[in-house]
Parts: structure tokens; C-alpha cells; sequence
């Protein structure tokens, strides 16, 4: 009997493991899914708040982050056949080299978590990673007015 139960013993103890890795694993997927969906609406909140038009098309910048030069290159040419203009930068002060790949669309959280998992897979695919998306463009002032919509006359 005892030496039934030192054999059960480790093999429960490596399923538990392999449960609990999984898990963890499951975990930190969920959270990066939410935190993405979430910074999608954050983000869209704020060019809202700022007066941009949501629903006209906006030049969406992405950046991706890869382990030097000459791989983010690489990634910006499949990037830029998958209808991104790319960028690389890679100065003296960055630990990594940076894509910028811009596309103008008009921005739903659908449609920026589409984006978010195709950049994903292809800066996995050249050992690097999606960081996160920006919009710098500015409202259009109306012509007869003095201020930018949102802003107090």
C-alpha cells in the first residue's frame, strides 16, 4: 500500500502543476486581451473628447518593437504588403528598434483589436512585440468658428 501511494503521490502532484501553469497561462492572456479591448475604448474616449470625428478616417499610428534594426525591417516589409506605411526608427538612446505603422481608418474598438492581433502575430513571427497605437491628428477647425469643437468659446 505505501508503495502505491509514493507513485500516485508525484504524479498528482505534476498534474496539479500542469493545471496550475495552465492557468496562469489562460490568466495572462485574459488579461492582455481586456487591457487591449480597454485601452481600445480609453483611447477612442479621448480622441472623441478631443474633438476628432470618429466617424471619418483617422491616420492610426502602431508601434511594434523588435530586438534590433535589421529584424524590424525585415517585419516592416511584411508589415507594409499587409497596406501599413512603416517606419523603422532605431536611435542610439533605444534599448530595441521601433516599427511605426500607420493606417488611416475609421476606428472602432472592433476593428483596432483586429489590428492589434494581425500586428501581434506578425511582430511574433520576427521575435518581437505589438506595444501600442496612437492618433496625433488634430480636429479640423469649422470656418466660421473661432475654437475647435469641445473647446469653450
Amino acid at each position: 500500500m505505501a508503495r502505491y501511494a509514493s507513485r500516485i503521490m508525484p504524479t498528482s502532484l505534476i498534474l496539479v502543476l500542469l493545471i496550475l501553469i495552465a492557468l496562469a497561462a489562460v490568466g495572462t492572456w485574459l488579461t492582455r486581451t481586456a487591457t487591449g479591448v480597454l485601452a481600445d475604448v480609453e483611447g477612442l474616449e479621448d480622441l472623441s473628447e478631443r474633438g476628432l470625428d470618429l466617424s471619418q478616417p483617422l491616420a492610426f499610428n502602431f508601434h511594434l518593437h523588435f530586438a534590433n534594426r535589421e529584424v524590424a525591417l525585415q517585419a516592416a516589409e511584411a508589415i507594409a504588403s499587409a497596406g501599413f506605411q512603416t517606419q523603422v526608427s532605431a536611435g542610439e538612446n533605444l534599448a530595441h528598434a521601433i516599427v511605426c505603422a500607420t493606417k488611416r481608418l475609421i476606428a472602432t474598438t472592433t476593428e483596432l483589436s483586429a489590428l492589434r492581433k494581425q500586428l501581434s502575430e506578425l511582430a511574433r513571427r520576427f521575435g518581437g512585440e505589438y506595444s501600442h497605437w496612437y492618433c496625433d491628428e488634430q480636429p479640423v477647425r469649422p470656418a466660421d468658428s473661432q475654437s475647435f469643437p469641445g473647446e469653450p468659446m
